[in-house]
Parts: structure tokens; C-alpha cells; sequence
């Protein structure tokens, strides 16, 4: 819900005499012969336009109004009635909004703690309409939790409940004073359905992992994902992207996918790149090449996103050491797309997993991507982007072969496949 501004009394009555008092000087003048005058054709004013002419090239004279008092009547209810819109104002598209909450740190913010922070954020949120918000370094140290602030400061602004999914991640600034459990959340002012944690089996030092989740009206039925990747170690960032992709389009709905959040990657790295070659489009060609945190909408989705940029960016109003990324979406006829699956029907045993490599893009002969377990002897990888038929073979941890020859892959089909190794 947008909460409607408060109205300044003040200035609406001063508003009021201010038109009262305009059109009563222009009837004065119009009768008196002046060149300012109120339009036939919408009642505009044109104060310094040349007066209509005759045929005989002299300025034509409209009658007078025979009720001029009616007419100033209807003119002033008009013009409140036009000043009252402007005031209730309709609300921008529905927004989503992914930002990097620092944990618990005001370092380097005009705010004295984490209360003022996510109340700064939360009228952000409801100025800008937004519907729901990606976060990451969501942190709780036992006596502040930021995301139950967050919660709370919109809830009870908007006065409508908002909730939120958070996925542990792992203890951040461990045996320091600033130590804190450190999550990541989809946070929503709607209902949400099949959310899922996703550990990550490429992890560097610090436990990754990502958050899926659908979302309710504004973005029915929409797949998101929020991550945050690895910061020191590239490889493990493919790795992570190549599992958010493959993760978030295994469970693709009718409304598509988006992943968004923290992804310590530049645009045209190797990671952002991973998640591209599967189809995610990644907005806001104006916002700054150098940036790591990213919002990649998948080309079919039934979605449009517009008005991509940073907030949060200025020293005056920044709420922790990344901006944030706003982008508004509204819905479209989703794209027909010819979708290519391969499912695996073997269990890996505890703890293992299945990758598949193959001959044509996105797939390779190098490096697996890792498939997606819908159960214990099921495991998927999905794509849109396989142009044509293609040759492939499915791994045990992306190390042991599967036996016999290539198995063939019928591009826009569903590929059944029961493996040995």
C-alpha cells in the first residue's frame, strides 16, 4: 500500500485564494478589454498569445460570461478538484529493491544506528512503491536484528504487514565486538509461495548461499532469487553463478525469473557472464560498469523492467557502503521461448551431486553445470538458450564421467537420461 502524503492545510488555503483571486482579475480584464483572456477551448489560460482573428483581420470579441459568478464558482471547483488530484497523487509503478545491508555497521552513514538506517530505507520503500526487496548481509547479533526492524518500520508506516524469508548464511566478524549471525531475506509486502535455501556446493571462506522465492501480486507468480557471491576467490564466483542459474530456472514459473543481490562481480566478468549465456538480461545499461551488485531479469519474463538506478548512492542519504539497485516492473505478454531440459533419474548418494556438460552453449566440454535436484533421484538443468540439438553427458561431482557414448539431446524437449559411472 502507498500511504497517501499528509496534506498542508496551510498551503491549500492559500492555494484557494490564490486561484479565487487569478480569475477574478482575469474576468475584470477581460471586461474591461484586455488582452489576457480565458480560452474557449479548455478554459486555458493565454495571457501573451495572439488574440484569435476574424476574417477581417481584427481580434474577434467572445462575449462576456452571463453568469460570471457561476462560472468563477465552477472554474475555482475545478481547479481545487485538479489541485486535490495532484495531492492524493497516483503511486509509481511497483518497484523491487536489492541492497546489501552492511550487517549491523552505520560506518561511513549520516545515521547513529541500525534503527535509523531501516527507517531510511523504509520510506524509500513506500516514496517509491516497492513491492519487495532482495537483501543480503542481513545480520542479528542477539539484541538487534535488522530485518525485524525493517519489518516492522514498514509494516507500520504502510499499515500493511510485511514479511519476510531469510536464509542463514553463515557468523559474520566472527570473535570481534561486531560478530553477528549474517542472512539473506526476500522481503515482500505480499504473501510468497515455494521458497527454497540453496547452499552452494562451489564455497570459498565464508558459507554462500541463496534464497528463492515467488512472489505475490504486484509480480505474480515472478521466480526470484537473491544471492550473495563469494568475495575472494573468481572461480568460486562461476561457480555460484553457474548454480544460481540453473537453480533459479529449474523451478521457472509462467512469470520467469530474477536474480539480484550482491554478486562481488563486474559487469562483463566471468560471473555475470555465466548468468547471461542462461538468458538473464542484466538491467540498467546507464548505472555504472564498475558496480557488484546486479539485478538480471530473464529475457522471458512476463515482466518489463523500467526506471533502472542506484539509490542510496550519496553521502547525504547512503545506508551502508553499496547503493542500491531500483528497478520498477510491470507485466507483459511473457516472450515465447523454446525451453530445453535434461533430467538425470539416478541418486548421487549423500552429499554428492550431478553437473552436465555438453557440445553446444551454454554447455561446454570443460566445466559442468550443475544440476538442479528436484528430489533424490531426480536432477534437472533447464535452459532456453540451446540453439539446436547437442551431445551431452552428465558427471558425479562434476569429476566422474557417466559411461558409454555421448547421449544426443533434442533442442525445445524434454531429455530423459539414467545414468551409470
Amino acid at each position: 500500500m502507498h500511504r497517501k502524503p499528509l496534506r498542508r492545510p496551510g498551503l491549500r488555503l492559500i492555494s484557494r485564494a490564490w486561484i479565487a483571486a487569478t480569475l477574478w482579475a482575469l474576468l475584470f480584464t477581460f471586461g474591461c478589454g484586455g488582452g489576457a483572456r480565458v480560452s474557449d477551448a479548455g478554459g486555458a489560460l493565454d495571457a501573451g498569445v495572439d488574440a484569435p482573428r476574424d476574417a477581417t483581420g481584427e481580434a474577434s470579441q467572445d462575449a462576456a460570461p452571463e453568469d460570471a459568478g457561476t462560472s468563477l464558482d465552477a472554474a475555482i471547483d475545478a481547479a481545487i478538484d485538479a489541485d486535490a488530484s495532484l495531492d492524493a497523487g497516483a503511486p509509481p509503478a511497483p518497484a523491487l529493491l536489492a541492497l546489501n545491508l552492511r550487517c549491523l555497521d552505520q560506518t561511513d552513514t549520516p545515521y547513529a544506528n541500525v534503527a535509523e538506517r531501516m527507517r531510511a530505507i523504509a520510506e524509500l520503500a513506500l516514496r517509491e512503491n516497492v513491492a519487495a526487496m532482495l537483501l543480503e548481509e542481513v545480520c542479528d547479533d542477539g539484541t538487534t536484528s535488522a530485518l525485524e526492524l525493517l519489518t516492522s518500520e514498514l509494516s507500520t508506516r504502510s499499515g500493511q504487514a510485511w514479511s519476510a524469508d531469510e536464509s542463514f548464511a553463515h557468523i559474520g566478524w566472527e570473535g570481534t565486538p561486531r560478530e553477528a549471525r549474517e542472512s539473506i531475506a526476500v522481503l515482500s509486502r505480499t504473501t510468497r509461495g515455494s521458497v527454497r535455501s540453496v547452499e552452494f556446493r562451489a564455497q570459498g571462506g565464508l558459507r554462500r548461499v541463496g534464497l528463492l522465492a515467488t512472489l505475490g501480486p504486484p509480480f505474480e507468480g515472478l521466480r526470484v532469487m537473491t544471492v550473495h557471491f563469494d568475495f575472494r576467490d573468481a572461480d568460486v564466483r562461476i561457480g555460484q553463478a553457474r548454480e544460481s542459474a540453473v537453480a533459479a530456472l529449474a523451478s521457472y514459473g509462467a512469470a520467469g525469473a530474477l536474480i539480484g543481490g550482491d554478486l562481488n562481480a563486474r559487469v562483463g566478468s566471468p560471473p555475470v557472464l555465466a548468468l547471461e549465456s542462461m538468458g538473464f538480461v542484466n538491467r540498467g545499461d546507464a548505472l555504472p560498469a564498475s558496480r557488484i551488485d546486479h539485478v538480471l531479469l530473464h529475457r522471458g519474463a512476463a515482466f518489463r523492467a523500467f526506471d533502472e538506478r542506484l539509490v542510496f548512492d550519496s553521502r547525504a542519504t547512503r545506508v551502508s557502503d553499496h547503493p542500491g539497485i531500483l528497478i520498477r516492473l510491470e507485466a507483459q505478454a511473457a516472450p515465447t521461448l523454446s525451453w530445453t531440459r535434461v533430467v538425470a533419474h539416478v541418486d548421487p548418494g549423500a552429499g554428492r551431486h550431478l553437473a552436465l556438460r555438453g557440445d553446444t552453449s551454454p554447455l561446454d566440454w570443460m566445466r559442468g553445470w550443475p544440476m538442479f535436484p528436484v528430489d533424490a533421484s531426480s536432477w534437472i538443468f533447464a535452459t532456453s538458450e540451446v540453439a539446436g540439438d547437442f551431445e551431452y553427458k552428465v558427471l558425479l561431482d562434476d569429476a566422474t564421467w557417466m559411461t558409454g557414448a555421448n547421449a544426443a539431446g533434442v533442442a525445445g524437449a524434454d531429455n530423459d537420461v539414467t545414468p551409470s559411472f
